[in-house]
């Protein structure tokens, strides 16, 4: 992790900031989004000090405003300080405070990470084959509030490929102090000020690789790009072993931190999700059953957001997938079916709200 360390009469400031975090917890529930985290306690010297830097900001001085901004910059991402802005932006009169303060929350309580696999490719030959295989739920979707939902059989999770997968979906809820750490590191990286991938170059070396979405916060810049990650770099023992600088370098650094943070079995609201199965042979497609669940029609589960199963029939559900996960659903067309995450917030960034 990397840590920045703030000069002058702010180093009181951001000690004071570490003295008055909450400790640490048990991680809370991803299953629904949030709009405000939960936030520490802040000493009434910090909020004195941000108080009076607040004020500042509608000074007649330039140079005190721009050192106001400035300071609070510094700060804002520590814990507990945005709640603490929160509330000076609800009482602001001023107007040139107003505005300052709504442009440096413009992000607050937005996700900060998102990664998406959208195909796998796999050697054939000198070339490669691509399957566009869109997943009904992100590998990792980390909400602005420090709740996180993933999957623990995924690449950058596993460190393999698995052509069919099958998932681990698991939830929990970083600590401000925790969600402030991971928030430097991702700043750290520079992904977010790195240009997004015009092109998509898919690799042809041995083991493929998948084909993914990044979405990426650092503060007010987003990043949102489209990549091909060699399955040799997800598997790597270490993201510290990987080329400085690079997407999949970042991911797996921010895969590694969640993953060694306390987290439960996914509880949360779930969807059926179908994907269509390429390139089977036709004579293996007969030879698979059909889906016959009444009142369950998996091929509605190929949408995007999947299929809302009515309560009373996800127990038949999850005992027909603990029997098998491939279904014929016509004559030669076959899918994999799974019980994904319902994320309504992680689906409206990806495919667009309207959606």
């Amino acid at each position: 992790m990397t840590r920045r360390f703030l000069s002058g009469g702010l180093l009181s400031i951001a000690a004071a900031l570490w003295a008055s975090g909450a400790p640490a917890g048990k991680s809370g529930s991803a299953s629904a989004p949030s709009t405000r985290p939960v936030a520490p306690r802040v000493s009434r010297q910090v909020r004195d000090q941000i108080a009076r830097w607040v004020a500042d900001l509608g000074s007649d001085s330039y140079r005190v405003r721009g050192r106001a901004r400035s300071s609070l910059k510094k700060v804002i991402n520590r814990p507990g300080v945005e709640e603490v802005l929160m509330r000076h932006l609800g009482q602001a009169r001023d107007a040139e405070a107003r505005a300052t303060l709504g442009d440096m929350l413009a992000a607050y309580g937005q996700p900060v990470v998102m990664i998406w696999r959208r195909a796998w490719a796999t050697k054939v030959g000198g070339g490669f084959r691509l399957n566009r295989r869109v997943a009904g739920a992100p590998s990792l979707f980390l909400r602005g509030s420090g709740e996180f939902v993933y999957d623990a059989r995924s690449p950058c999770f596993a460190g393999k490929m698995e052509p069919l997968p099958r998932h681990d979906y698991r939830q929990g809820r970083l600590t401000p102090e925790e969600l402030w750490q991971l928030k430097e590191t991702i700043a750290a990286t520079g992904a977010t000020a790195r240009p997004a991938a015009a092109v998509v170059l898919h690799s042809v070396t041995q083991g493929g690789g998948i084909e993914v979405a990044f979405y990426l916060r650092s503060g007010g810049k987003r990043r949102t790009t489209v990549d091909f990650w060699p399955a040799k770099q997800l598997g790597a023992a270490k993201a510290a072993a990987l080329p400085a600088g690079s997407d999949v370098r970042a991911a797996r650094e921010i895969c590694e931190f969640v993953k060694a943070r306390p987290a439960r079995p996914y509880s949360g609201p779930v969807v059926l999700f179908a994907e269509r199965i390429l390139y089977m042979p036709r004579q293996e497609v007969q030879k698979l059953p059909e889906w016959k669940l009444a009142g369950v029609d998996i091929r509605l589960g190929m949408g995007q957001a999947g299929l809302e199963v009515a309560k009373k029939l996800l127990p038949q559900v999850r005992q027909a997938l603990d029997r098998r996960r491939e279904y014929r659903y016509s004559k030669y067309a076959a899918v994999t079916v799974s019980l994904i995450p319902r994320l309504p917030d992680a689906h409206a960034l990806y495919y667009g709200a309207a959606r």
